[in-house]
């Protein structure tokens, strides 16, 4: 019983693989699979994912035809044979099963996953970013397909766990009303039937994309527990949050997906971004850009002073503050009052970045540097009490970076050392530890020049961020594009990608974002 039933949550876990690499219009379309799924999702669900596996549907030939333009860059040899196609991969990919995809798998790719997360109970282990969430999955399909597919795989109700109109197969595993699988990767699977529905209004909207998902704001409880989660949704922002909605959708030529967060009643200055205006972009393989990076950053650190009151962090900020007699937002976060741009080469002997941010007042920042400097070793240590994952990352010397001396690894032994002065006002920071982040230089430096606020993984990248050129991007608030083949021309699946990019604003009142992955001609 236990082979045959590990090959079923194989099989279910194979669908959940196919989801993630639209729906039928009959009584299991995307309304249908989205309102049944509802009786039997814990009513708690925080986040519910939609996945179209309707196999013949619009989103499922595009995606076969995506696939087909990416194999070539993936696969070699013999493997080109037979995987060359969509169909081809499932079919080898069912056989590692010891299932037969055309006999036993496809037939029941004809409706919608629907999948429900919450948050799991707390692990102290965890990072804050990396607790674990629960998950279950409810999947609507033909009763006779369905029924051959369990007969592929030798599978019969256990008679012990079985009761009217649920058949157990084991005990993260059932089927209901003979068309409906059930799973529970929490081994609950016996509580899914009981108790209230989900309210419908956490069910992703209905639509053509290949995947939609809803998040309510409990879904927060995955990152903040007790106390500080509470004193997270206490806060405007968090007061405000509704929950956010996202999207995935299979185009010709690429990806694109689209996301919303939700804010009722937020002042325009209470959001983490700022409207949409013109941005200058490095022209560079991988580089971002921001129109004003101070309403994010000290957005971030109003969230961890109410989340985290007692942290380190919040403590050593506070006490810096005190000895300096200013405010840490307004003089040193609110600073970085303008337009700022990154560039990063991961591939670089050693990895290079640098990042220019324009100053409110560079006089200022002159001034306050040296009695910041000695400062910053304690801060930046503080920052290991909130987990690896954390959500802040390096608030003073690059917060628009895409890498972070937080990311490098947990800091031990932050030693921070002036390399000039005056016109060249720098500071170089070492003592990071080993971490396990590819890529992550050993220094960084930072400081004034050219009356800018300038990082780089070396002094020569620090004032290289000065002279940084740019040309015209589309406007957002803050963007993030990447070429592939650039970045890795000699990677045959590289090559392929003609850029990723990704860029994020406020609109209406909420935050809205946008992404995409376009093919090369």
């Amino acid at each position: 019983m236990a082979g045959t039933a590990n090959r079923m949550r194989w099989a279910l876990l194979f669908a959940l693989v196919l989801a993630f690499v639209g729906c039928g219009e009959d009584e299991r379309g995307a309304s249908g699979a989205g309102e049944h799924a509802r009786g039997f999702l814990d009513p708690d669900t925080q986040t519910v994912i939609t996945v179209d596996l309707d196999y013949d549907g619009e989103q499922w030939d595009a995606l076969a035809a995506l696939y087909e333009r990416l194999a070539p860059g993936i696969l070699a040899g013999e493997m080109m044979d037979e995987l060359a196609t969509l169909d081809g991969a499932l079919r080898s990919l069912a056989r590692e099963g010891d299932l037969d995809f055309d006999a036993d798998i496809r037939p029941v790719l004809d409706g919608t996953l629907v999948i429900g997360l919450r948050p799991a109970p707390p692990d102290r282990d965890q990072g804050l970013l990396d607790q674990p969430v629960q998950l279950q999955a409810v999947y609507r399909t033909d009763a006779e397909a369905l029924a051959r597919l369990t007969r592929a795989l030798g599978l019969k109700p256990d008679p012990d766990l079985s009761s009217e109109g649920l058949d157990y197969l084991e005990d993260e595993i059932a089927v209901a009303g003979g068309d409906t699988v059930l799973l529970d990767l929490d081994g609950g699977v016996n509580r899914m039937p009981e108790g209230p529905p989900l309210a419908a209004d956490r069910l992703p909207a209905e639509g053509d994309d290949l995947v939609a998902a809803r998040l309510q704001p409990g879904a927060l409880a995955s990152m903040f527990r007790g106390a500080a989660l509470e004193q997270v949704l206490a806060t405007p922002a968090g007061a405000a949050l509704r929950g956010a909605d996202s999207t995935l959708r299979v185009e010709e030529d690429g990806l694109s997906a689209e996301a919303r967060v939700d804010f009722d009643g937020l002042a325009a200055d209470e959001l983490p971004l700022p409207p949409a205006s013109d941005l200058q972009l490095p022209d560079a393989p991988f580089a971002s850009a921001s129109a004003d990076q101070s309403q994010t950053t000290v957005f971030l650190a109003r969230l961890v002073r109410a989340a985290f009151p007692g942290s380190r962090f919040v403590e050593r900020v506070e006490g810096f503050e005190r000895a300096a007699g200013i405010s840490f937002d307004d003089a040193v976060l609110g600073a970085f009052a303008g337009p700022s741009v990154t560039v990063f080469d991961p591939l670089a002997d050693p990895p290079a970045f640098a990042a220019r941010s324009t100053l409110r007042d560079p006089d200022a920042m002159r001034e306050l540097l040296p009695d910041l400097a000695p400062a910053l070793p304690a801060i930046l240590e503080s920052l290991e009490a909130l987990g690896r994952g954390g959500l802040v990352t390096l608030l003073l010397v690059a917060p628009d970076a895409p890498m972070t001396p937080q990311a490098f690894g947990a800091p031990g032994g932050v030693r921070v050392r002036p390399l000039g002065e005056g016109d060249e006002l720098l500071y170089e920071v070492t003592g990071f530890e080993d971490g396990d982040v590819p890529g992550a230089p050993a220094q960084i430096v930072f400081g004034v020049l050219d009356d800018a606020f300038v990082v780089g993984s070396s002094a020569e990248q620090a004032r290289r961020a000065a002279t940084l050129e740019t040309v015209p991007a589309e406007p957002a608030a803050t963007r993030l594009r990447i070429r592939p083949g650039e970045l890795a021309p000699d990677e045959e699946l590289a090559v392929l990608i003609d850029r990723v990019e990704i860029d994020a604003s406020a609109e209406d009142g909420d935050i809205v974002a946008h992404g995409e992955l376009r093919l090369a001609d």
